[in-house]
């Protein structure tokens, strides 16, 4: 088989793993529904006349991507509030804002707002140790501030268990195929130059 027929199939091999790999590192740890059904109360907080709650994923939070849900109470109805704007800013061990993240309504009811922390390349957390998440309220009875304390250890590599084993996987079959590759080539290019035999008489 000709030595460019073995490439363009094995290169499209490497990029069909390329990007299930790159798809496994990016994704978000959690869904909307994730983060309200199963991911971890971070806290519950009152501030004017709003009481402010805080799920997210993962339960603990690492140096990777955040996924998160807010739900705003009305201390005087007693009810989800579904008209809020909603922010969320994340306040770095050395109490310096790093980002901001609109959280956005998530209907039917119960009404969340939810939120992916935006920092590039699909960073929340750039270092470890205890940060701050603040979030703020802007609903129809006014405003509210509260503030949710998270300690983030760990690196990005040591992120949701899925993700992680694709990522493992998938550099496995790369390095495996580039060295099949690479031995399949050298082996053509040998028999190639090879010197022909005694011819018979």
């Amino acid at each position: 088989m000709p030595v460019v027929k073995i490439s363009r199939r094995i290169a499209l091999t490497l990029a069909l793993i390329a990007g299930i790999s790159i798809t496994a590192i990016s994704y978000a740890p959690a869904s909307a529904q994730e983060t309200r059904e199963t991911g971890k109360l971070f806290g519950r907080g009152e501030d004017g006349p709003y009481a402010v709650a805080l799920y997210g994923l993962p339960a603990q939070p690492i140096v990777s991507k955040f996924g998160f849900t807010v739900t705003v109470e009305s201390l005087t109805e007693s009810a989800l509030v579904a008209d809020a704007v909603v922010e969320v800013v994340a306040i770095d061990p050395d109490g310096e804002p790093e980002w901001l993240s609109p959280a956005l309504s998530f209907p039917p009811n119960p009404t969340s707002y939810v939120g992916n922390a935006p920092r590039p390349p699909g960073r929340a957390f750039t270092t470890s140790g205890e940060w701050l998440l603040e979030v703020r309220v802007n609903g129809p009875e006014g405003r509210s501030v509260v503030r949710f304390p998270i300690t983030v250890a760990g690196t990005a590599r040591r992120g949701t268990g899925g993700a992680s084993l694709a990522y493992g996987i998938a550099i496995g079959a790369v390095v495996a195929i580039a060295a099949l590759l690479t031995w399949r080539i050298r082996r053509i290019q040998r028999q190639r130059t090879r010197p022909a035999g005694p011819s018979q008489l």
